[in-house]
Parts: structure tokens; sequence; C-alpha cells
């Protein structure tokens, strides 16, 4: 946590600023009191690149819509989303504030995470991201600093106006954990069985990697699906099994007809 900057407000609509909590490229996260005296977290994102008059309403209209959507959404693991408003061409986001550090604060001043914990956080992060996924929600940040460590288990945070992709959360995803567990990128030191995952969720291809609810269902127990070919593949080996049915029938036939008392 830090204190606040010259240039940091005093006041975000009608929450009261206390200290910075972080940030990042969207936009500073601030701790703020709400008039009923609860603390929550503030994003104050940046302003829009072209803040004209009909852009600026275009991109009003789609952040409303977007964190209107979320907020009513009972999301798993994940931070709830509470207000939003604008400071002159400021978005903000008000969300639940949660009374821990991030993974990377936590990682910096302990150490990597020990293999006893992994799991539990690896499971929960990435049922986070499944929550978010099947809402139609993609978080577009997910990093060591978007991951809280709350005193009731992990919760994802963070999640902004970008346009991304599952795939890159999942990706995202996978860099958190080396950085959880090894306090660098360096995949290689990884331990089971979380490393074959680890490695899939990080294909530069990100058509070849896992969906979140594949890499939750493996964590759960359940074999990591390779890839699908495509379907030129796909037809092939499925000719290919036909023919070998054919000719085993056939085999079977005649051995019938030559062993036949009658």
């Amino acid at each position: 946590m830090w204190e606040l900057r010259p240039g940091d407000p005093r006041e975000i609509g009608v929450h009261r600023v206390t200290r910075r909590l972080g940030g990042g490229a969207q936009g500073p996260v601030y701790l703020c009191t709400a008039p009923d005296g609860a603390q929550v977290a503030v994003k104050l994102m940046r302003p829009f690149d072209r803040p004209s008059s009909q852009e600026r309403q275009q991109a009003a209209r789609r952040f409303a819509h977007e964190y209107l959507y979320v907020q009513r959404l009972a999301l798993v693991g994940v931070a709830s989303v509470l207000d939003t408003g604008w400071i002159g061409d400021r978005p903000y986001i008000v969300s639940e504030y949660v009374a821990g550090p991030s993974l990377r604060q936590a990682v910096e001043a302990r150490g990597p995470v020990p293999d006893t914990a992994l799991e539990r956080l690896a499971t929960e992060t990435l049922s986070a991201l499944v929550s978010l996924h099947e809402a139609g929600v993609v978080h577009g940040d997910v990093k060591p600093d978007s991951v809280l460590m709350g005193p009731d288990g992990p919760r994802l945070a963070g999640y902004g106006l970008v346009r991304a992709t599952a795939p890159a959360d999942v990706r995202g995803w996978a860099e958190t954990m080396v950085f959880a567990c090894t306090g660098t990128l360096d995949s290689e030191n990884v331990p089971d069985p979380l490393y074959d995952l680890v490695e899939a969720a990080l294909e530069e291809d990100p058509s070849r990697r896992p969906t979140a609810r594949q890499a939750l269902d493996h964590l759960r127990g359940a074999a990591l699906m390779p890839p699908e070919e495509d379907e030129g593949r796909d037809l092939l080996d499925w000719l290919i099994i036909a023919l070998a049915g054919l000719a085993a029938l056939l085999v079977t036939v005649l051995v019938l007809l030559l062993t036949d008392p009658w």
C-alpha cells in the first residue's frame, strides 16, 4: 500500500480516498471509504484515448453496460463490482475490498507459495476464471497483482475495460502460477502435477491452450485432452478405424466359413 501522491484525488464520487492500493496500465486503485463507512476498492481508469463527444458517449454506454452486467452476476472467487461512475473523462469502478496483499506482494515478502498451498491457489483462481468465462466475461488482465490473498482464500480482482480473449486469460493464469511457485517467470521449476497444465496453458498458439474449464477439470483429476486436430485429420482417422473394422469383420467371416462343420 502506498500513501497518496500530490496528483491523486481525495474523493472519487461519494467515496473518500484513503490511500493507494496499487495500479497498472488501466489506472490506479485506491482504498476508499463509502458513505456508510465501509471500505471499498476503487479503480480510477485512465481517460479514453479519443474523448470526443460522440466517442465518449459510446464509450460511456459500453462502460455502463459491461459493468452493470458484471454487477448483477454471482461470481465465484471474484471481487464483486459494487458501483461505477465518472470523474470528468475518467470512469471508475467500485468493488469489494479484499483485506490482504496481492499474490505479488505475498511472494516478494515471504517467498514462493509452498507446494502444500499451491494446488488450492491454482484451483481457486481457475474456478474464478471459469465463473467469469461461463458468464460471458473476459478478465483481460490476469497477473500476480490481480490475485488478492484474502483471509478466506484468494480472490480475483482487477478486471477492466479491455478487449482480450479467454485464451489470453488462461495464459495469464499460467504465468501467475509460475510466479507463485518460483518467484520468477521460469516454468521449468514448476512442480508436478501442475507442470504439464502450465506448459499447455503457455502455448504460443492460443487455439492449443486448454480452456479454463478444461484446466480446472484437469486439476480435479480429469485427463488433460490434447488440442483438437483439424477436421481433415479427424476424417482420416475415422476412415482408418472404419477400414480396420471392416477388415476384422471379413477375417471373422472367413474363419467361420472355413471351420463350419456343415
